[in-house]
């Protein structure tokens, strides 16, 4: 079947159709239908989904100090020492291209400001990143005060990845990104579960750090009365969180109560939200969900609605002025707050700082095919240069409270899929990601998807979560999955690309691909199951052992990738 995000991609290449939700799993314990980023909405009974964490970091080195922007009306990157200044090329360097010491592609030593000023920023510093090509000033594109722009592929790892201007040196990570508080200052990597008291990750020998499910439904059939089989309390929620905080990890939720049920059509979306009834139903249970977090204590990852902001934001043609019932919900929380959909975002926000909850953390899902195009999966988009499409994503996403707003909070990260499904499966057309380290950022890649996500984290001064990130690997059999046949299943890229360690990759390479992606912001990794149902004793490597639970074992064994 082609899955949600599959469809809506082909909607915005080939004009308006309908989606379907993929990814399904089993639910064990309870009659949960759950939906993913691109979940099967077929009627399955699912209490969760997949997923995991990941993290982020920025590398060390010596950035070049004090480069010139020299992109545009760049004016004079910062001033400091570690890759530019902290205020990057947005805060000195004023022009549209600026490089703040050292560029938007890649010089500053500050993490959310690196060169925001401009999307070219190439400064005079050096030319870091990806050996060179991309960067400025040598210094990381993402905070940290080394290694390299554009991949961050010296970033807290080698110094032959460090770029020519900053020389990536160590391999143990380090950066300045700022990470939530309550959660661990490193690179987080996590497991997704179908039932929340699942206890594979617990016994894998691994020191994961979170565990994580989908809760999906709709008011009624939910989360919230244990999908029709208990209280309408949310009393549920209290033994998920206990139980995984007993396991070990830190619980995490991906909530999927908006999208979940318009398999026949997307425009419900658009309609739920601005129906009052429905939004006074959907931020009173939510309203529950921050009290029982309250009550627990402890730290609570919370991704926001898979697809359903991206969808909103092709229905509305990325206008986050359009109508939505918010204020007039009559939740007193909500009263001063816009009856639009950046008022609907920005509902969360007014909840979480009404309940008083400082140990949540969340962010809205942000897919990068509410881009203006699918700016990773089919041309041409997915070879135009990337900052015009992270501006126009900033425009609707900053609206709804990843930027400043009348609340006085905002959200704590933005959240990526970085595909719902392995490259190999039901392409539908799309562009396989080319995963080699010289790949350009103008071409289907990893690196493409990297520094997407290191434009859109200077631009937004916000941390990445990434989710439900597909296990498989080259050495699969590009076959469904099949439970009692070893490597049946589709094929991918990414989870070898970040943890292979033996040749032709080093542990070197492994800490510099982490560090690419720590340079891009990201500070937690949610691996899962993928669509084919991929699962951690099948994804066999060259030596017969499951890839998952012997290289990302050893890369978090080693010290995983800690931030400073």
């Amino acid at each position: 079947m082609m899955n949600r995000e599959h469809q809506i991609e082909t909607a915005e290449r080939r004009g308006p159709t309908t989606w379907t939700c993929s990814l399904s799993l089993a639910l064990l314990a309870f009659g949960v239908s759950a939906t993913a980023c691109g979940g099967d909405d077929d009627g399955t009974k699912l209490t969760g989904g997949i997923s995991g964490s990941g993290g982020s970091a920025s590398g060390s080195g010596a950035g070049g100090t004090n480069a010139t922007g020299s992109g545009g009306d760049s004016g004079t990157g910062g001033a400091s020492a570690s890759g530019g200044s902290a205020a990057g090329g947005s805060a000195t360097g004023g022009g549209s291209q600026a490089g703040s010491g050292g560029s938007a592609m890649g010089g500053t030593g500050a993490g959310a400001q690196g060169g925001s000023g401009g999307r070219a920023g190439k400064g005079t510093g050096g030319s870091a990143g990806m050996g060179g090509s991309q960067s400025g000033s040598g210094g990381t594109g993402m905070g940290g005060t080394g290694g390299t722009g554009l991949a961050g592929k010296g970033s807290g790892g080698t110094s032959g990845k460090g770029g020519s201007g900053g020389s990536g040196a160590g391999t143990s990570g380090g950066g300045n990104v700022a990470v939530p508080a309550g959660l661990p200052n490193h690179f987080m990597v996590g497991w997704g579960v179908g039932s929340y008291d699942d206890t594979w990750a617990k016994n894998s020998g691994t020191k994961y750090d979170v565990q994580w499910s989908y809760l999906s439904g709709q008011h009624g059939q939910n989360w919230y009365n244990t999908w029709g089989g208990g209280a309408s309390d949310g009393s549920f929620l209290d033994g998920m969180l206990s139980t995984i905080d007993g396991l070990g990890m830190i619980p995490g939720i991906h909530l999927y109560n908006m999208g979940y049920g318009h398999d026949g059509g997307d425009s419900g979306l658009l309609t739920e939200v601005q129906d009052a009834t429905w939004t006074k139903n959907y931020f009173t249970e939510f309203k529950v969900m921050l009290q029982k977090i309250k009550s627990f204590g402890k730290p609570v990852i919370i991704v926001l609605e898979g697809d359903s902001f991206g969808m909103l934001s092709l229905l509305t043609k990325n206008d986050p002025s359009t109508k939505a019932a918010v204020a007039s919900s009559g939740l007193p929380e909500l009263a001063g707050l816009p009856n639009t959909i950046a008022g609907f975002g920005q509902a969360f926000l007014a909840l979480r700082k009404s309940v008083g909850v400082p140990n949540v953390a969340m962010g809205p899902d942000t897919p990068y095919y509410a881009a203006n195009g699918d700016i990773m999966n089919f041309g041409p988009q997915d070879t135009d240069p990337l900052q015009p499409h992270v501006d126009y994503q900033w425009s609707f996403f900053g609206a709804l409270g990843v930027g400043e707003n009348a609340t006085g909070d905002r959200f704590d990260f933005s959240a990526s899929c970085p595909r719902d499904a392995d490259q190999d499966y039901e392409m539908d057309g799309r562009d396989k990601w080319d995963p080699s380290d010289t790949a350009s950022v103008n071409k289907p890649s990893i690196n493409r998807y990297a520094e997407w996500l290191r434009l859109y984290h200077v631009t937004s001064g916000r941390p990445w979560v990434l989710h439900q990130v597909p296990i498989g690997n080259s050495q699969m059999t590009d076959t469904a999955w099949d439970k009692s046949k070893s490597r049946s299943g589709y094929k991918d890229i990414l989870v070898e690309y970040l943890f292979q360690y033996e040749d032709p990759a080093s542990a070197d390479t492994r800490t510099a691909h982490v560090g690419q992606f720590a340079n891009a912001g990201v500070i937690a990794m949610l691996f899962g199951f993928s669509n084919d149902g991929v699962q951690p004793t099948n994804d066999l490597w060259k030596d017969n052992q499951p890839f998952f639970n012997t290289h990302v074992k050893a890369f978090l064994d080693a010290g995983g990738y800690p931030f400073k």
